[in-house]
């Protein structure tokens, strides 16, 4: 009989492990130009300009069930492209950016709250030019069962598909400049992350 328990209570406790272990799923971000886009904008009244890079990579936990999770995304900032090559040199220089010297644009989560349907409450860490921040943001993230689509898509299993925005204030990350006091670049900079992540 006392093994029966034991051997009872054995099965509850591996069930319950393993219903932990597979409810908190591991996705990485597939590190393809095609799927993966980052912009950061500046609009002003007398000059406005996007610069864009596909270079993101990371790795995402998420609960489907408890609806949380948590990430850390990297940016390369030295491949932003604005379309113009003098200032894609002056943004990786120690003037404006330093991505010469730190490229490496970092998000990490902290916290994630569900706020209805696909979106969620993110607070996290940004680290911008070696400086690191508290951030709050909102995020669509999107689950997908493999499925024809993704699979001729070449999308390994089930995926996850993030689109967060951050505001951010420049001088909060050291970069300051006379052409942000002039008016030509805001001083309030809109960075935007869409990306697709997989959990094979």
């Amino acid at each position: 009989m006392k093994k029966q328990v034991f051997a009872v209570i054995g099965a509850l406790f591996l069930g319950s492990l393993l219903t932990v272990r597979g409810d908190n799923e591991t996705f990485k971000v597939i590190e393809r130009d095609t799927l993966n886009i980052v912009t950061a904008e500046s609009e002003t009244d007398v000059e406005n300009f996007t610069a864009k890079t596909n270079k993101i990579k990371g790795t995402i936990q998420f609960d489907r069930d408890a609806k949380t999770g948590s990430g850390v995304l990297t940016i390369d900032g030295s491949t932003f492209d604005t379309g113009f090559d003098i200032r894609n040199q002056h943004m990786k220089s120690a003037d404006w950016f330093n991505f010469d010297k730190n490229p490496e644009i970092k998000f990490a989560t902290t916290r994630v709250q569900w706020m209805r349907d696909n979106s969620y409450r993110i607070t996290g860490n940004l680290t911008l030019n070696n400086v690191t921040k508290a951030m709050i943001t909102t995020a669509t993230v999107k689950f997908t069962a493999a499925n024809d689509a993704t699979r001729s898509a070449r999308i390994a299993g089930d995926s996850l598909a993030l689109n967060t925005t951050f505001k951010i204030k420049l001088a909060d990350f050291n970069v300051k400049h006379p052409n942000i006091a002039a008016g030509r670049v805001n001083e309030e900079i809109v960075i935007t992350i869409k990306t697709i992540a997989t959990n094979k």
